[in-house]
Parts: C-alpha cells; structure tokens; sequence
C-alpha cells in the first residue's frame, strides 16, 4: 500500500488508520531512518517463526518516503516482500512517483511491485472547500486553557484561504497550536495571523517597528521545516532553500535535539 501526496497530506496517520483498522492484532514497526535496519532486520527474522507473528496479519511495516530509504534498507524490504509475501505488509509514503524514483536510480525496481493499491492523498489548496471544518476540527484538539476552541472571522477566513498551505494539514495544525498559544480573544482575526508570520505567497514580510529577534525566527522557521517534513533533513533543507549540511549545522549551533533530524 503506498500513500502518495506532498509534504503533510496525512500519509502516515493514513497508513495507522489503516493499519488499526484491518490488522487489530497485528504489528505495525514504523521505520524512521537508516539507522534502524538492525531492529528492521530482527523484525523480519521473526517472520520465520510462526509462534512470534501475532494471529491476525502477521506485520506491518510503514516506511516514512520509500525513496530516501538507504539501499540496504531497500534491499531488506525486497527480500522480505519475496520471502515471506501475504506475513507482511508493506506501506509507505512517497512524495514522487515511484516510476520516476526508479528512473532516477533512487528506488529498487523490484520494491515497486510490492504495491498493489496507490493511495492518492490531495493537498490542502486542492480542498480548499474542507478549510472550515478542518480548522474546527484542529482548533477542539486542543484548548490549552480556553473555555472554548478558536473561532476565525470571515476575514481570516479569506486570509487563509488565500494561502498556498505548501505544508498542508501539518502546517495547518502547526498553525493552529501556536495561535492557541498566543494572548488573544478566541475569535481570530487576521492580524493574528500576520503576529505568526502567516502570510499570502509572494507578499513581503515588513519588518515591524519594534524589531525581531532574528536568530529566534530562524530557529522558528528550521523546527517548522523539520516539523512539516517528520524530521527529515533533507526535505527539510529543500523547504528552506539550504543544504543537509547547512540544516545540521544551525541544528547544532542552535542546540536542537539531534535526535529531532535522524530522518534523512
């Protein structure tokens, strides 16, 4: 099952559900990075023996964008798929289309056959309609306090619909949060949004006459970037215009957890 759409369209909340949803008894092994081959490796040993496969469905295991997989990891899940077929399932997301991944040397040929169904996941500005619901739906996750979860004007509605969402329902989500964290009435309006940062596509960003802290709004925009991207360096790096190496060092000058960008 591969689920398809760019940066923050759901695809691994849509694999769990999935996953929960058919496999109630099964296992579901996320891998998140090249580092976790050997766990990945125990994980399909156990395959061979049938008392460790739980009754229902055997394992499922969901690789976070199939093409930045190392090739070892490929190569693992090629096997496995081979030998132990209907005992695992495999999910995965993928920003490209995996026949341009294989052009482009970045996949195994032979993974792509492990996919039956391709699952299409629209973006936030193809939707643009769902704005409404998802915005409540995100506003009652949480309330941080509130009486009651946020409520938007009509002209913060039309701000936000004006946006391009590059990030989708993640940078939706993110956006959400940091208003419930900001002192304001529960009814935002646009300047509220424009506090954030949030803007349209291609308007300028005027610097205030109080100033920024620069080196805080740079630190701001990297957790963004790794936010929106599930902590993948090098997506991560490609949102912001820079390198997986200039992304590690602000990681490191600003003190980020490094473990918050193993994903690469």
């Amino acid at each position: 099952m591969l689920f398809q759409g760019e940066v923050g369209t759901g695809k691994r909340l849509s694999a769990r559900l999935l996953h929960a949803a058919t496999y109630p008894d099964g296992e579901l092994f996320e891998l998140r990075g090249n580092e976790q081959l050997p766990l990945l490796e125990r994980k399909l040993a156990a395959l061979r023996v049938p008392s460790s496969v739980p009754a229902m469905g055997g394992i499922s295991v969901y690789v976070n964008e199939l093409s930045d997989a190392s090739k070892p990891v490929q190569a693992a899940l090629a096997k496995a798929l081979g030998e132990h077929g209907l005992r695992l399932r495999l999910m995965a997301s993928s920003q490209l289309p995996l026949a341009h991944a294989c052009r482009e040397g970045l996949l195994r040929s032979d993974l792509v056959f492990g996919f039956s169904t391709v699952i299409e996941l629209p973006n936030l500005r193809d939707r643009l309609s769902d704005l409404p619901a998802l915005l409540a739906h995100f506003a009652a996750q949480g309330t941080h306090g509130r009486n009651a979860p946020l409520q938007f004007s009509e002209a913060a509605l039309e701000a936000l619909m004006a946006h391009a969402w590059p990030g989708n329902l993640t940078e939706l989500s993110l956006l959400v949060r940091r208003l419930q964290g900001l002192p304001m009435p529960g009814v935002i309006e646009p300047q509220h949004l424009t506090e954030l940062g949030h803007r349209r596509s291609g308007m300028v960003v005027n610097l205030p006459p109080s100033g920024i802290d620069l080196a805080e709004l740079e630190r701001d925009l990297l957790q963004q970037a790794l936010a929106l991207t599930d902590n993948n360096r090098s997506r991560a790096a490609r949102l912001l215009g820079l390198t997986r190496d200039q992304i590690r060092y602000r990681m490191s000058k600003m003190e980020l957890d490094a473990a918050a960008g193993d994903g690469e």
